[in-house]
């Protein structure tokens, strides 16, 4: 079934080399290689832009997922501003630069955001009431355990694209989970930001979650020739 809109999923991932190649250098943990940057397409799983990248390249440089960006939107047979494109990623896209390029090329964004001590107090802090229960990833039944929350309201977006606001999940850890010290009242969160006007905010934490698919496409492409850069 069309849902309607496209999803373009950009992430990072490290690609070892097990010799000198050329651009290789030594990478966030620790080993040689590449960091590419690619962009999917979330309905197909097809591959849209890339940008070939030293093992030492920054996790969220704006200017890099601003040109992969251009080049996933050149692969579209659709006009943003026609056609609804939603662009995902994790906390590595989140930049006032990358969300602007988002802003200006007309295309939604769903970004994650990182976690600090200051958030977790807020969120813990949110009505109970507030919290509804989350859905699985394609919307058919709720995520037992699970609750997502609007906090637009509770924290301070100022500095983002007007329309901004924050969605957070909490979930009860899976057994033997390691908590971490925003992990409260034993939960494990989740933030993001995105600039969707959609009200179900259950609808956009599923959304946001659904770029776990992206992941599987970057095995697939390592698994087909990515993995021998």
């Amino acid at each position: 079934m069309d849902p309607g809109f496209y999803v373009i999923d950009i992430d990072g991932t490290l690609v070892a080399s097990h010799s000198d190649k050329e651009g290789a250098a030594p990478t966030y943990k620790h080993g040689f290689g590449f960091y590419p940057l690619l962009a999917y397409l979330d309905r197909t799983g097809e591959p849209l832009a890339g940008l070939l990248r030293p093992g030492n390249a920054g996790s969220g440089t704006a200017a890099d997922h601003i040109a992969v960006l251009d080049g996933a939107l050149g692969q579209l047979p659709v006009d943003p501003r026609t056609r609804e494109v939603i662009v995902r990623t994790d906390s590595a896209g989140l930049s006032h630069d990358f969300l602007a390029a988002c802003r200006e090329r007309a295309c939604r964004f769903v970004v994650g955001h990182a976690l600090t001590a200051d958030l977790a107090s807020v969120l813990m802090k949110a009505p109970a009431a507030r919290w509804i229960p989350a859905v699985s990833a394609d919307g058919s039944e709720e995520r037992e355990g699970a609750f997502v929350a609007e906090v637009t309201d509770l924290v301070d977006l100022a500095g983002w694209p007007t329309g901004t606001r924050m969605i957070a999940r909490r979930e009860e850890p899976h057994p033997g989970a390691q908590l971490t010290f925003t992990d409260v009242l034993g939960y494990r969160y989740q933030v993001c930001l995105t600039d969707h006007p959609e009200r179900d905010v259950a609808f956009l934490e599923a959304l946001y979650r659904g770029r776990g698919r992206c992941e599987c496409a970057i095995r697939d492409s390592k698994d087909t020739g990515l993995a021998n850069l």
